[in-house]
């Protein structure tokens, strides 16, 4: 539908466009109320206009992981040994979903 007085007629339902071409606004949503989408698959856009990108993906499409994060889908922070190993370590394997094993320094 439209709202207004002729000729300032805007669109009142949302629309793909509103959706930033990621996702498909649910129904009853408007733009007075704001808009609320489900974000196509393919991707990982979240926020009720598909607009926001986690930080564990890459930011420009968000279809991968961001650097320092990985495997896909879930992409969790890969362990490093600064950060996970106080950095008393030689090695360092794992992530922070499924914890972080130190090889320690002798």
């Amino acid at each position: 539908g439209y709202s207004g007085t002729f000729p300032d007629c805007p669109a009142t339902l949302c629309t793909v466009v509103d959706c930033n071409f990621r996702g498909l606004p649910v129904t009853g949503s408007n733009k007075v109320d704001g808009c609320n989408c489900t974000c196509f698959g393919g991707a990982y856009w979240t926020g009720p206009t598909c607009n926001v990108c986690p930080r564990n993906y890459e930011q420009a499409t968000c279809t991968a992981c961001a650097e320092g994060y990985s495997p896909l889908p879930n992409c969790p922070l890969q362990c490093t040994i600064p950060a996970n190993c106080s950095d008393h370590a030689t090695a360092v394997t794992g992530d922070t979903d499924t914890g972080c094993s130190c090889t320690c320094k002798n």
